[in-house]
């Protein structure tokens, strides 16, 4: 990662705090995930880091055909964005559930893969397509340790197998399997852990194909932007489904070191010097967020290290030689995590050149809309 980077040629222009993206870098990114995938065929990138439509179509037009989502709102932006491939990650329980079915109704020629891991849940959503006459497409969703969602490999996940491969209007397409919850630092501690976990995803794919209970050659789709690295080299595993890569953030970079790089960044400024090496950013958590424990990242002034936030203030203490940052000056910070970063604006402020070139709106924010 270099500052240069993220030279900007008129940092007072700036409201701050505010989110910036860098199509540069964000380019390098993808460079990067296709040099390590060999392509970019097995990847399903997941949208909910960005909910922007350009890094959507940024990535169609290198070749990306299908992605990934949380919420029937991005189905819909995959959708206007013209995609015709998507997997909806998400237990439906309530209104979405109607919601998706005419959404998919209204899209007769788009495939969309909705996980499940009940059987109740399941029915529910059979029955809304079923007055839609519109199947769906569904992915048995198996929890392999994160014990988050899903059903564990074994007799419960068979059974409910069974259950949707008989629905109506549900057509049962494979697995989907997320291994969140492996992150080791050494991608050698991973290997093993990934593997264990894939084992029982990867016998229940070819139960399916032997019992011949899927639309088409079964699938398994896993893995997030610490584990498909691993995943991308195990024979059975189709397609790997990372988010974070694209834009990057602090937790990943110390856990993975500096495999891709800072996507985007808030820019901050100091508004106050409370003491000679004491000063506060305008970027407290309502600017950065701080649901994972740490600071951000101080991109551009190594020294200067962040305390804890508050919600408009962000203090910090100046740990280097030489004068601190003035008050006035603009501080680039990379969040710990981005996801949730992204979630507290409405538009990435555009970077190219060290100019302030477009503006992307950041949808699907408040509530499933």
């Amino acid at each position: 990662m270099s500052t240069d980077d993220y030279r900007l040629a008129n940092p007072n222009a700036l409201q701050t705090p505010c989110l910036l993206a860098f199509p540069a870098v964000i380019r390098r990114n993808v460079d990067r995930m296709e040099q390590l995938l060999g392509g970019l065929g097995r990847i399903r990138p997941h949208i909910k880091t960005h909910k922007c439509k350009q890094m959507i179509q940024l990535l169609m037009a290198r070749g990306v055909d299908k992605f990934k989502c949380a919420t029937v709102s991005e189905v819909r932006l995959l959708v206007e964005c013209g995609v015709h491939d998507i997997q909806l990650a998400y237990p439906l329980v309530g209104p979405p559930v109607k919601r998706l079915a005419a959404l998919l109704a209204r899209h007769r020629n788009v495939g969309v893969q909705v996980t499940v891991d009940d059987v109740g849940a399941a029915a529910a959503l059979n029955a809304a397509c079923e007055e839609h006459d519109r199947p769906a497409d569904v992915l048995i969703d198996l929890d392999v340790g994160l014990h988050r969602t899903g059903v564990a490999p074994g007799p419960l996940a068979d059974e409910l197998a069974r259950a949707v491969a008989g629905m109506s209007h549900l057509r049962l397409r494979g697995l989907h399997a997320y291994d969140g919850h492996i992150r080791e630092r050494d991608v050698g501690a991973r290997r093993p852990l990934v593997e264990a976990a894939m084992a029982g995803p990867l016998r229940m794919k070819q139960q399916l194909a032997d019992e011949g209970l899927c639309h088409g050659p079964p699938i398994l789709s896993t893995s997030g932007t610490l584990t498909f690295i691993v995943a991308k080299d195990i024979d059975g595993i189709d397609e790997v489904t990372p988010g974070t890569w694209l834009l990057w953030d602090g937790v990943y970079n110390e856990i993975d070191g500096a495999r891709f790089e800072f996507g985007a960044l808030v820019a901050s400024r100091v508004v106050s010097r409370p003491g000679e090496n004491r000063l506060t950013l305008d970027a407290g958590s309502k600017g950065v967020s701080r649901d994972l424990p740490g600071p951000p990242v101080v991109i551009d002034r190594p020294g200067l290290v962040p305390g804890s936030a508050n919600e408009e203030h962000q203090p910090c203490e100046w740990q280097a030689d030489g004068p601190a940052p003035s008050i006035g000056e603009l501080i680039l910070l990379g969040p710990r995590h981005i996801c949730t970063t992204v979630y507290l604006y409405s538009q990435f402020h555009v970077v190219e050149g060290g100019e302030v070139v477009d503006h992307w709106a950041i949808t699907c924010r408040h509530g499933d809309d």
